[in-house]
């Protein structure tokens, strides 16, 4: 695959987790599972997000 389309690929995926990851917070907050310290944009959330991002570029530029 093209490493273009690998790396939009990769980002893609980055964005979508960090937006879904950020959804399960809000409603962690609003249902009362979390610590009240617990928040949008936490290092926990975006780690995870780069991580499915990672995750996603490797898989794209993995060479069959």
């Amino acid at each position: 695959m093209n490493d273009f389309v690998a790396l939009l690929l990769a980002a893609l995926a980055a964005c979508l987790a960090f937006m879904a990851l950020g959804l399960l917070v809000r409603l962690a907050v609003q249902f009362e599972f979390g610590t009240r310290y617990l928040g949008e944009g936490s290092f926990l959330q975006v780690a995870l997000a780069l991580g499915i991002g990672l995750a996603a570029w490797r898989r794209a530029t993995r060479t069959a």
